[in-house]
């Protein structure tokens, strides 16, 4: 059965949601953006990844390795203009990436 990207892609971005809302109660709205930045910037990236998952080219170790080494490369510019510090930022920035990987290989 085919993946649905724009339904789970729709539920991540409800997840990130919420997820903004329990890490940053005052700078939800900024969270909120980063978490979707992270999404908008991967998301072909996770759509190419996904499916070398399913197809059974990738392990679920490779494609963790995949998504986790983009996190340098992730800046989460919101937060930091909120003056939210570099390691609840970086803190975020993994939690997200970790539920992206989790979500995205529980459907596979």
């Amino acid at each position: 059965m085919p993946i649905n990207f724009k339904e789970v892609f729709d539920n991540l971005k409800k997840e990130i949601a919420s997820l903004a809302k329990k890490t940053f109660a005052d700078n939800v709205k900024e969270a909120k953006k980063d978490g979707q930045a992270i999404l908008d910037l991967l998301k072909s990236q996770l759509k190419r990844y996904t499916q070398q998952l399913a197809n059974g080219e990738l392990t679920n170790k490779e494609f963790k390795d995949l998504i986790l080494g983009q996190k340098s490369e992730i800046e989460m510019a919101a937060l930091k203009r909120a003056g939210i510090t570099l390691v609840e930022a970086d803190k975020f920035k993994a939690a997200v990436l970790n539920l992206i990987t989790s979500t995205l290989i529980g459907l596979v």
